[in-house]
C-alpha cells in the first residue's frame, strides 16, 4: 500500500511540470516521462531496500510493456522474413526485408545493438522498430541479442557484440554479406557497444552509426547534465543513467551518490589526458548553440576504496569508448544528437574528436527531440515526425555512401595531389577554410564560357544547398572543429545521374569576418575533379545491378577477342588498360574531340558519347583528327604497325596522347594501323 500510494503522489506531482514548446504531441510525451520518473522512483525505492529491481520477473514486465508501446498490440510484420540463429553461441535475429533481390550473392549489411541501459529490453523489443529500420534502409539487419547486466556485468556484453560482429565478418558468405559494406549501428547503451566494437574492429568496420550513445562515465556533469536535470528528466534521467552505468561496468550501487555527486573519479585521472576529452571550451563550439554551460571543476572523493572501484573502468575503452587514447582510424561515424537528452554533449565531443582525428563524420541534431526518440520513427501507435525526420535522413546518407563504395572501387572523394576522380550521381567531399561558408561553383573544364544554362556551370549556396538541374551541396559546419589550424568543415556536393561527363573545375566563395572588416576570399580547387558514368547507382541510365556483371563489363582489365569469320574463329588476348594512368585523359580527350571541343547534355547521354568516342577512334578521315587509321589491302605495313601485332588498347592510346601535345592544337596523325578487333578493343576501353 505503501508503494502505491507513493507512486501516486509523485505522478501528481510531476503531471504539472512542463514540457518544452518545441517537442510536438506534447500531452504524449508527458505520459512517456511520468511514466519514466515513476520507474526511476522505482528504481530507487528498490536500491534503498537493498533489493536489485532488474530481476527476470521484473524484466519480464517491462519488456512487455515496452513491446506493446514500440510495436503495438497485436501488429504483425508483414514483407520481412526474420530468421533467428546464433554466431559462436551469440544469439542473433537477422531481419530481411522483401525489397532485397534474392538472386543477389550479397548485401550491405547492419550490425544493431539494442538500447535499455545494458540491462533492458530486447531484440523482440525492439522488432518493430529493427523491421522499419531495415525496410526503410533496405538493408539486412542482424540484430545481436547480447548478456545482459547486472547478471552479466561488463565485458559480457561487449563481448557477445564482439564476437557476433567477427563470426559475420569470418563468415561473410554464409550470411550474404557484402566484402567491406558491413555497419555497425546502435541507440543508448547499444550505441556505448557499437562504437566499443567499432574502435575495436576498425578499418574492418565500413561505419558506425550511433544514436544518442552514452559514451563516458568519467563525468556525469557536462552541460547537457546540467541542462537536462528536471527537464523530461523521466525519458533522460541522470540517476536512472549512473544506475546503468554502476549495473554494467559491476560496480556496487552503494557507489551511486557518490558518482551522481560526480566525486568518483580519482585525481590521478582528473589531471590527465582524459580530462581534456570532455573539455567544452576544445570540443563543444558555441556555435553548436546547444548550452550555455560549460565544464565544471571536479574534485575527488578522496576515499580510497571509491577511487579504486572507479580507476580501472572509467578510462577504459571497451567499456567507455569515448575515453580512448587514440581514435585515429575509427570507422566513418554518422552520429544522431537530441537536444533533451543528458548524453547529448559527451556524442557531439566524441565526434568533434574523431574528425580532428581525420575520420569522417556527420553529425545530426535534432532539437525538438529527447533521447530514444528515434524509436517512434514510424512503426509502433506513437509516431513522431521528427523522428521519422531522422530516419528519413538516415536513408539518404547511407544510400548515397553504399550505392558507390562497393567492393572494388574506383571512385575516391578526397583531396589528393592527382587528380580527383568521381562519378555521376557520386559525393564530392572537400575540406576547406576556416572562413564563413558562403557559396560554391563547379564548372565544366571544357571551354572557355562555362554557363548555367547548359549545364556546365552549377552554383550552390550555404543557405539554400540546392543546385541547378538536381546539383546539391552540404555545408557541415556542425562537424568543425577548432584545432590549430583554426576552423574547418566538411562539404559535401552531390552530382545529378545525368551530370555531364568531363573533368571540372571547383571553387568556393567564402566570407571572412574581423571585428573591423569583413572580406570575400575566394578558393580554387587546383585539382581536377572527374565526372564519369556511374554503373553502381540506381538513377543512372548506364545502372549495371548484379554485381558478376560490373565484374565483367567495368572492372576487368583484360579480356579475349573473337575474330575472323563463322567458319573460321580464332582467340585473341586483349589488354584494356582502362586504370592505368593517361588513358581517363585520353578518352576524355576523345569524348571532347567527338563534341567539337564543345560542351553540349548531350555528353551526360551514354548513348552519344559512345557514338561520340566510336567516330573518332576511326582516324581514315585526318580532318577529324582521328585515333588510329586502317589499312585493309595488304599485309605490308612499313609506316606503321601492322594490326595483328596490336596487344591492348594502352600504348595505342597514350600514343595518340603524345600525338595530341606534339600537334599543339592542329589534328594529330592517326596512329597506323588497325582493324575491326583492335576498334572494338579501344571502344570497349573508353566506354569502360
Amino acid at each position: 500500500m505503501y508503494v502505491c500510494v507513493t507512486t501516486r503522489i509523485v505522478f501528481i506531482i510531476v503531471s504539472a511540470w512542463d514540457i518544452p514548446a518545441e517537442i510536438e504531441q506534447p500531452e504524449v510525451v508527458r505520459w512517456l516521462d511520468e511514466a519514466g520518473r515513476i520507474s526511476d522512483y522505482m528504481i530507487w525505492f528498490c536500491n534503498q531496500l537493498g533489493i536489485e529491481p532488474a530481476t527476470w520477473p521484473v524484466k519480464f514486465v517491462v519488456n512487455y510493456g515496452a513491446k506493446i508501446l514500440f510495436n503495438g498490440f497485436g501488429n504483425t510484420l508483414t514483407n520481412m522474413t526474420i530468421r533467428y540463429t546464433t554466431i559462436d553461441n551469440v544469439p542473433v535475429a537477422i531481419f530481411q526485408p522483401d525489397t532485397l533481390s534474392t538472386d543477389k550473392k550479397s548485401y550491405p549489411t547492419m550490425v544493431y545493438l539494442h538500447g535499455g541501459g545494458w540491462t533492458w529490453f530486447s531484440v523482440d523489443v525492439y522488432a518493430g522498430y529493427l523491421s522499419h529500420l531495415a525496410t526503410r534502409t533496405n538493408l539486412q539487419v542482424v540484430a545481436v541479442d547480447f548478456r545482459q547486466a547486472p547478471k552479466y556485468p561488463f565485458p559480457a556484453a561487449y563481448e557477445d557484440c564482439l564476437t557476433a560482429t567477427k563470426g559475420l565478418l569470418k563468415r561473410r558468405k554464409d550470411f550474404k554479406i557484402r566484402r567491406s559494406l558491413l555497419i555497425i549501428a546502435g541507440d543508448d547503451s547499444g550505441g556505448n557497444l557499437a562504437a566499443a566494437v567499432a574502435h575495436t574492429l576498425k578499418e574492418k568496420i565500413f561505419m558506425q552509426v550511433l544514436i544518442n550513445p552514452t559514451l563516458q562515465m568519467f563525468d556525469f556533469e557536462t552541460p547537457s547534465y546540467q541542462d537536462n536535470s528536471n527537464i523530461l528528466s523521466g525519458l533522460t534521467s541522470s540517476y536512472r543513467n549512473v544506475y546503468h552505468w554502476l549495473s554494467y561496468s559491476g560496480i556496487s550501487t552503494d557507489f551511486l551518490q557518490v558518482a551522481l555527486q560526480n566525486n568518483h573519479i580519482p585525481s590521478s585521472m582528473l589531471n590527465s589526458a582524459l580530462s581534456s576529452y570532455l573539455d567544452s571550451k576544445k570540443y563543444l563550439p558555441s556555435y553548436h548553440e546547444v548550452t550555455k554551460r560549460g565544464t565544471k571543476e571536479r574534485t575527488e572523493s578522496g576515499s580510497l576504496i571509491v577511487s579504486s572501484a572507479f580507476k580501472n573502468v572509467a578510462g577504459n575503452a571497451q567499456i567507455a569508448p569515448m575515453m580512448a587514447f587514440n581514435v585515429e582510424g575509427v570507422p566513418n561515424t554518422y552520429m544522431v544528437t537530441s537536444q533533451y537528452d543528458v548524453f547529448r554533449d559527451e556524442a557531439i565531443m566524441y565526434t568533434h574528436r574523431l574528425f580532428a582525428a581525420d575520420v569522417k563524420v556527420k553529425l545530426e541534431h535534432y532539437r525538438p527531440s529527447f533521447h530514444g526518440f528515434i524509436m517512434f520513427c514510424g512503426y509502433g501507435p506513437i509516431k513522431l515526425n521528427v523522428a521519422n525526420e531522422a530516419i528519413d535522413h538516415l536513408v539518404e546518407f547511407l544510400d548515397y555512401h553504399l550505392t558507390f563504395n562497393k567492393e572494388k572501387k574506383i571512385t575516391q572523394t578526397v583531396v589528393l595531389t592527382e587528380p580527383v576522380l568521381t562519378t555521376s550521381g557520386q559525393t564530392i567531399n572537400q575540406k576547406i577554410p576556416k572562413q564563413t561558408l558562403q557559396g560554391a561553383v563547379i564548372r565544366d573544364k571544357n571551354g572557355d564560357k562555362p554557363l548555367p544554362g547548359n549545364d556546365t556551370m552549377i552554383c550552390m549556396s550555404s543557405y539554400t544547398s540546392q543546385g541547378s538541374s538536381g546539383w546539391k551541396s552540404d555545408f557541415l559546419p556542425i562537424v568543425g572543429t577548432k584545432n590549430r589550424d583554426g576552423m574547418s568543415a566538411n562539404l559535401w556536393i552531390f552530382t545529378p545521374a545525368d551530370c555531364i561527363v568531363s573533368d571540372w573545375r571547383f571553387s568556393l566563395q567564402s566570407i571572412l569576418r574581423t571585428e573591423n572588416e569583413t572580406a570575400t576570399v575566394t578558393y580554387e580547387h587546383p585539382d581536377r575533379i572527374y565526372i564519369l558514368f556511374n554503373p553502381w547507382c540506381k538513377n543512372d541510365v548506364v545502372y549495371l545491378p548484379p554485381e558478376p556483371m560490373l565484374d565483367e563489363y567495368i572492372m576487368n582489365s583484360s579480356g579475349i577477342m573473337f575474330t575472323g569469320c563463322s567458319k573460321r574463329v580464332t582467340v585473341k588476348p586483349w589488354i584494356y588498360g582502362q586504370f592505368e594512368s593517361g588513358i581517363l585523359e585520353a578518352c576524355l580527350y576523345i569524348i571532347k574531340r567527338g563534341f567539337n571541343f564543345r560542351t553540349s547534355q548531350s555528353m551526360g547521354d551514354p548513348v552519344a558519347v559512345t557514338r561520340s568516342i566510336a567516330a573518332i577512334l576511326n582516324g581514315d578521315d585526318v580532318s577529324k583528327g582521328g585515333v588510329l587509321k586502317s589499312l585493309w589491302s595488304t599485309n605490308d605495313y612499313p609506316d606503321g604497325r601492322s594490326p595483328t601485332m596490336w596487344s591492348g588498347s594502352v600504348s595505342i592510346l597514350k600514343q595518340y596522347l603524345e600525338r595530341v601535345l606534339e600537334s599543339e592544337g592542329d589534328n594529330p596523325e592517326p596512329i597506323k594501323y588497325g582493324h575491326c578487333f583492335v576498334y572494338a578493343g579501344l571502344v570497349t576501353t573508353g566506354r569502360s
